[in-house]
């Protein structure tokens, strides 16, 4: 998946199936591995939206904008955990 999560989201449409959140954690580290850091952020600000509560998420969406030079974000979403 190339276009990030509306790209995905548009593929578990178009198969009638749902996207379990852990797929698309798993999404996300690809895109990370990859160095899409704009596609991994966009899926883990998609799944913070339905799971705010998650610190580990929060931890994840940090390291995203730490590995992307994002520092300042990384601090304020580091905070939120």
């Amino acid at each position: 998946m190339k276009g990030g999560i509306q790209s995905i989201l548009k593929h578990f449409k178009d198969l009638d199936m749902d996207v379990s959140e852990n797929l698309l954690i798993e999404y996300a580290l690809d895109f990370e591995r990859k160095g899409n850091f704009p596609a991994a952020i966009e899926v883990v600000k998609y799944i913070i939206k339905n799971n705010p509560e998650s610190a580990d998420l929060y931890h994840g969406l940090g390291d995203i904008y730490r590995k992307s030079d994002q520092y300042e974000l990384a601090m304020e979403t580091f905070k939120k955990e």
